[in-house]
C-alpha cells in the first residue's frame, strides 16, 4: 500500500476515493493528523495510475467525471453481496463447529415422532380409542335428539 498525495478536506478525499474505486482502483482514505485526509492506493501497480488521476483532480476537482459516489455505493454492494454469496459456498471453521455441535440432537424429534406413533397406534388396537362414533352409541343418542327437538 502506497500514499499517493493528502487532501485537506473529507469530502474531497472521499469522493476521490470513490472515483479511484469505480475505475477498479482499490485505496483507503484515512484521517492524518495535521494533514487532513490521505488516499493510500492498495496495488504498486496502480500507482502511476492513480497518482495521475490525483493530478488531475486537485487542478479541478469539481469536473463532474469525478462525481462517482452512486457508482461506487453499487459497486460496494454488489460486491458485498458476491462476497455472502461465496461465504455462503465456503465451509469455515465456525460452520463446521455448529453443524458438529447442534445437528447431532437430530435423532430426538425423530425417536419422539416414532415413540407417539407406536403409542398412537398401541392404544388404538387396545381399544382405549373409539374406532368409530357408531361403536360408542352416539348415533342412537344423535337421533333421540333429533326426535325431541322436534317435539
Amino acid at each position: 500500500m502506497r500514499k499517493i498525495g493528502n487532501m485537506p478536506g473529507e469530502e474531497e478525499a472521499y469522493r476521490f476515493g470513490d472515483f479511484l474505486y469505480v475505475n477498479g482502483i482499490e485505496n483507503d482514505v484515512e484521517h492524518a493528523d495535521a494533514d487532513g485526509f490521505e488516499i493510500w492506493v492498495h496495488e504498486d501497480a496502480q500507482l502511476d495510475l492513480a497518482r495521475k488521476h490525483f493530478v488531475r483532480f486537485v487542478e479541478n476537482p469539481g469536473a463532474p467525471e469525478f462525481v462517482a459516489d452512486r457508482e461506487a455505493e453499487q459497486k460496494r454492494k454488489e460486491e458485498a453481496r458476491e462476497d455472502a454469496k461465496r461465504k455462503s459456498r465456503v465451509i469455515s471453521r465456525e460452520r463446521l463447529d455448529y453443524e458438529r455441535n447442534y445437528s447431532a440432537f437430530a435423532w430426538l424429534p425423530m425417536v419422539l415422532a416414532v415413540l407417539c406413533l407406536i403409542a398412537t397406534l398401541a392404544a388404538g388396537s387396545f381399544d382405549f380409542l373409539p374406532a368409530s362414533m357408531e361403536s360408542q352409541g352416539f348415533e342412537k343418542d344423535e337421533q333421540m335428539a333429533r326426535k325431541a327437538a322436534i317435539f
